[in-house]
């Protein structure tokens, strides 16, 4: 059974790890990249996750150390190896709706796989504004989920944006926080996993152009 290392920027990303008194032990929760990854991966393997946070420290000597995401997605692939795991995935939001940005923060990361080389397959993840966007992409998903009030769910996730902390704006964040509540559902990690596990794949490439094709793809050859 292969292992995947996930890294994302927060528990939205990669869950969350919790005591448990009912277990009396740690209990870890998905983000929505475990069900996503594992969904395109259709394999009976597993998915832990990690915030992009903890990559700071090269684990190898004699290797140069690069900046920014590179240095993260180069560290992330040295652990992958390390610990394990068949495959690695870096994940972080674009923060921008601008193509150029996107796709320069993909070679980013890439250019930090690439700075290493062992048998650990490496996957960039990164939504066109951010995660959110995704995740707004099928209605469907969001009916399944209990939703009938689909009238702030955009039509072009990936032109979505705004002040990150407006409520009333047309950032991703914004808006996934008013379909949450147009429906009485939850804006936390929970929902953004149960999102991840029925959105059609087919309808989020339809949506989202520019930003998810790519990560189906390389996710899906995992």
């Amino acid at each position: 059974m292969s292992k995947v290392l996930l890294f994302g920027e927060g528990p939205n990303d990669v869950g969350r790890r919790t005591w448990s008194k009912r277990h009396d032990d740690f209990v870890t929760s998905d983000g929505w990249l475990q069900p996503m990854v594992r969904r395109l991966r259709g394999s009976e393997g597993s998915e832990d996750g990690a915030r992009l946070r903890e990559l700071t420290i090269l684990p190898r000597r004699g290797v140069r150390p690069l900046q920014g995401l590179a240095l993260k997605a180069q560290i992330a692939k040295l652990r992958a190896e390390s610990e394990g795991y068949a495959a690695v995935v870096v994940a972080t939001d674009a923060d921008s709706i601008d193509p150029a940005v996107h796709a320069s923060k993909l070679a980013e990361i890439q250019a930090g796989f690439d700075a290493i080389s062992n048998r650990v397959v490496s996957v960039a993840c990164v939504p066109m504004a951010t995660s959110e966007a995704w995740l707004l992409a099928d209605h469907e998903a969001w009916a399944a989920l209990g939703a009938a009030d689909f009238s702030e769910m955009p039509r072009r996730p990936e032109e979505c944006w705004g002040r990150p902390h407006d409520p009333v704006s047309h950032h991703p964040k914004m808006m996934f926080g008013r379909v949450c509540d147009a429906n009485d559902i939850g804006d936390h990690s929970d929902t953004r996993a149960a999102l991840a596990e029925v959105s059609s794949f087919d309808e989020m490439e339809r949506k989202l152009p520019v930003s998810f094709p790519p990560f189906r793809d390389a996710a899906g050859a995992i």
